[in-house]
């Protein structure tokens, strides 16, 4: 039930209001009335409501000055204004002051009903939201840090539907992700490492949730660092801080006692990839981006070391990646028509100038290749294909081998590897029913993502809906669409926040957040502005 305070000096009127609200929604009930804002102001002191009805012309204190005074003292209670026709002006002030609402006198039953309708239906989210807010507060301190951990994997990974999510319940939660500047370090063993210390491919998950582990524990001596893994269960730190020199160094300092621990402990050895400053935690995606780019640089320089992003690390992520997607590409083509298309091309963008790398460089390289489609593949191919390409892989860079692998060379070597998994399987269906089948499917999901991009759409979500594992729909999508799912529903939403900007410039930018698949206005402001080079402010005031 909620409760609602009439404020009129028309004795009549506040009748005709007492009896009506309850009879038009029985989910109000009328607390109180009064002839002026200083009598509801007293009433207010000693009682509480949910929606103050206020005239606007009274004598003693009028509707505008009781607005302004709730507005700052009862921020939470709904404010509705009662006006005549030639009182538009005063209405006008009247919504600086957040009246929900205004109805022309005297109000009809209708007019009443669908605005206590709406009323109540902000009434219960709001609770329901107070309700759980509740909940979270008395989550223990582990529960806080690992919703804090999830906003920040969702941040790293783009996951804009948990970011509308978690990011507000994280704010009134009051959990301390970032202060001042930060930057993110990336950590990733080395998988020649491995080989050395007899370590099978398998053990992998095992070392990684050490070295998260040691990284947790070394970290909890930094003022505020936040410890995750990343989607490829690489173990990432968050730091953050007010002194930017002290910042990296505090980095290099980390970066120094984890590799010392790793190496004691376990006897491997890491590399570590460290992105710029960042300004904002919602800068995450672009420093992950930048980290994951310097740890790409041990393929060409070797591990084993802390990189920075810059010069070569960006276009040495570029070939790996290109060279994972390649790979991918090929051992998902059923008629074997891109078999080793992605081999001298690949190694040749990957090692410029003729380079060539060391045997360790080589190993690794190829064993992150093999990891990376292991992980993608998702146990679509038997345990003992996995086997048998780690196999082929130590039998074409065994330990002791020549020092120099040029492209030409490290590709036969890839190739050899991967034999294991493009061994032919059953029979593919008939190219023209199987290329229908795909580009049907990337329609299908262009489509849903054209009429939906409001809601909250994600890769899980699109595997439920169309029946099909998210890698499936991501190779497809991509292949089909020529660009990544994520990249189209983004330009989809920019492009119809535009729109609304253009059309509607009054519009308040939560508002064109909320109708473009953005539960969070400060996140959907930074995509605006990283999609067109402008706030949403900005852009509407252009226009």
């Amino acid at each position: 039930m909620y409760t609602v305070l009439i404020v009129d000096d028309e004795a009549v009127q506040r009748e005709y209001l007492r009896r009506l609200i309850p009879a038009l929604d029985s989910r109000f009930t009328v607390a109180g009335e009064a002839a002026d804002g200083e009598e509801a102001l007293a009433w207010l002191a000693a009682h509480a409501a949910d929606v103050l009805v206020t005239d606007i012309r009274m004598p003693v204190m009028d509707g505008l000055a009781l607005c302004r005074i709730a507005y700052e003292q009862y921020p939470h209670m709904r404010r509705v204004i009662l006006s005549g026709h030639e009182e538009f002006e005063y209405v006008r002030e009247a919504l600086v002051y957040k009246a929900e609402q205004y109805l022309l006198k005297p109000p009809g039953r209708e007019a009443v009903r669908l605005l206590f309708a709406g009323l109540a239906d902000d009434l219960e989210r709001e609770r329901g939201d107070a309700r759980a807010l509740r909940g979270l507060q008395s989550l223990s301190e582990e529960g806080r840090m690992q919703v804090g951990r999830r906003l920040l994997q969702a941040l790293i990974a783009g996951a804009e539907a948990e970011i509308g999510t978690l990011f507000p319940l994280a704010y009134r939660m009051k959990i301390p992700l970032f202060e001042g500047e930060g930057m993110l370090l990336l950590l990733a063993i080395d998988e020649s490492s491995m080989r050395e210390q007899g370590a099978a491919p398998h053990e992998r998950s095992l070392f990684d949730y050490i070295l998260n582990q040691v990284t947790t524990e070394l970290a909890q001596s930094t003022a505020l660092a936040w410890t995750l893994f990343d989607g490829r269960e690489r173990t990432a730190v968050l730091l953050s801080g007010t002194d930017p020199h002290a910042l990296s160094a505090g980095a290099e300092a980390l970066y120094g006692k984890i590799r010392q621990a790793m190496r004691g402990t376990a006897g491997l050895t890491l590399t570590g990839g460290a992105s710029s400053l960042i300004e904002d935690v919602q800068q995450l995606d672009a420093a992950y981006a930048e980290a994951h780019a310097a740890v790409c640089r041990k393929y060409r320089e070797g591990g084993d070391t802390l990189y920075a992003s810059g010069t070569g690390a960006a276009a040495a992520a570029g070939a790996f990646d290109t060279l994972v997607q390649a790979a991918a590409a090929e051992l998902t083509d059923p008629y074997g028509e891109r078999r080793g298309a992605y081999g001298r091309q690949a190694f040749d963008a990957l090692l410029p100038d003729g380079l060539a790398l060391d045997a360790a460089c080589a190993y690794g390289l190829v064993a992150a290749l093999i990891g990376e489609l292991q992980r993608l593949a998702g146990g679509k191919r038997r345990a003992g294909q996995w086997a048998a390409a780690w196999q082929a892989l130590d039998r074409a860079i065994p330990a002791g081998s020549p020092a120099a692998w040029p492209a030409a060379t490290l590709a036969d070597a890839c190739r050899a590897a991967l034999a294991p998994l493009t061994a032919a399987g059953a029979d593919p269906e008939p190219r023209p029913a199987f290329e229908a089948a795909e580009r049907q499917l990337a329609l299908n999901i262009r489509a849903y993502i054209d009429e939906n991009y409001a809601e909250p759409i994600s890769l899980a979500l699109l595997s439920d809906k169309f029946r099909a594992s998210q890698q499936h729909i991501s190779t497809i999508f991509h292949k089909h669409a020529g660009t990544p799912y994520i990249r189209y529903m983004t330009r989809v939403r920019m492009d119809n926040a535009a729109r609304l900007l253009s059309a509607h410039p009054d519009m308040k930018i939560f508002e064109v957040a909320e109708r473009t698949g953005y539960a969070n206005v400060k996140h959907f402001s930074y995509v605006f502005k990283k999609h067109f080079g402008v706030t949403p402010g900005e852009y509407g005031a252009r226009e």
